[in-house]
């Protein structure tokens, strides 16, 4: 029987259902690990709808194309069925290739499709999970699709993992677009795939999550009746728009996305971010002393000093953190203010600095050598 979709020319569902049954019969033999993403073109049908049922044929193969190119030889890419696709990691547990799977997901957004003179950029959401014990196929996929699900209701254009209990973002959705937009026309006779820059969304509220402000209020409610420790955090790319006018907006978001990647991986599951301006990322971290949250945003702080990219893809860049904790008198807007304060006094200079605000200073955190600074 054949075992390649016909629109794609990528594995079909036939031979992509075969290579699981492989791979569950190794892991009971052998204990080798792999892991499944299932991938979700966002906003498929309205595309559709729009651009004609050809421009969406288009998008799937573009979407193929993408991944195939970007997968390891070691990976399978395959055709699940409509808009929807899924990348077997062979011999890869969850750990070993989240992060690697969530920018195979990115790269479908980081190139445009030039269609009937438009220039069209689509998104995709996808969940993850990692075969466990006593798991058949079908419940990898089911876990697999269930944080997809989570995916989708937390914005599109993200991913999450599925641990065998919750579901946990491998990154937020920080980029989402609603749909393919057409971009001014393209010179004739260049309807095809082309490489183009990703517009960066900036965002004009405050936080970008919608339940952000909401729970922080409930946790300065909770500190007033319980007196439990609580803090916040905020950490922002040092030298944002010097990076913006020298490397532009394309690396900039992949400067962003590889923050979120570091901060999200860093908190706990009762943590929460959302992104704050340009560059940076708020953090609530409820029952955390300062002190401790110092040391969580100084893991934040070396993970991206240290983070390795392949040459060239990347510069090397910083983050500072700006902390507060909650006092007598706080709301959750002076509670950020001056996380705000501490976060302007830690990126004086070269940044790459962790500062906490006392209430009255803006002091070094975790021992720093640079000195105070009354603000």
């Amino acid at each position: 029987a054949a075992r390649t979709d016909q629109l794609t020319k990528i594995t079909n569902r036939r031979a992509l259902d075969e290579e699981l049954k492989k791979c569950v019969l190794e892991f009971q033999h052998s204990a080798q690990p792999f892991s499944l993403m299932v991938v979700d073109v966002d906003h498929f049908k309205k595309f559709n709808d729009t651009h004609g049922h050809l421009a969406g044929d288009e998008v799937l193969k573009f979407v193929a194309q993408t991944m195939q190119t970007q997968a390891r030889e070691s990976d399978l890419v395959a055709r699940y069925g409509g808009e929807e696709f899924v990348v077997v990691f062979r011999g890869q547990s969850v750990a070993a290739c989240r992060e690697r799977a969530d920018l195979l997901r990115a790269s479908i957004q980081e190139r445009s499709i030039m269609f009937d003179g438009k220039e069209l950029r689509v998104a995709a959401s996808a969940g993850v999970a990692e075969i466990a014990i006593a798991e058949d196929e079908k419940g990898l996929i089911r876990r697999a699709d269930e944080a997809l699900y989570v995916s989708k209701k937390a914005g599109r254009n993200c991913a999450h993992w599925n641990d065998g209990q919750q579901n946990l973002p491998i990154t937020p959705a920080l980029f989402d677009k609603p749909h393919a937009e057409p971009v001014p026309p393209a010179p004739a006779g260049q309807d095809a795939i082309v490489a183009k820059p990703p517009r960066l969304d900036l965002y004009d509220v405050r936080f970008s999550d919608a339940s952000f402000s909401p729970n922080l209020d409930r946790r300065v409610s909770e500190w007033k009746r319980t007196g439990h420790a609580f803090s916040v955090a905020i950490c922002a790319i040092d030298g944002y728009e010097s990076l913006r006018e020298t490397h532009g907006d394309e690396l900039l978001q992949r400067m962003v996305s590889a923050t979120a990647n570091v901060v999200s991986s860093c908190l706990r599951d009762m943590d929460q971010m959302a992104v704050y301006g340009d560059g940076g990322f708020a953090i609530s971290l409820p029952t955390v002393q300062i002190q401790d949250a110092g040391l969580v945003a100084d893991r934040m702080r070396k993970a991206i000093e240290r983070l390795y990219v392949p040459a060239g893809e990347l510069p090397q860049f910083t983050v500072s953190v700006g902390i507060a904790q909650i006092l007598e008198g706080n709301d959750s807007s002076r509670l950020f203010d001056r996380a705000q304060r501490a976060l302007e006094v830690a990126q004086e200079g070269a940044g790459n600095s962790i500062f906490i605000h006392d209430g009255l200073n803006s002091v070094p955190a975790m021992g720093a050598s640079r000195q105070a600074a009354l603000v």
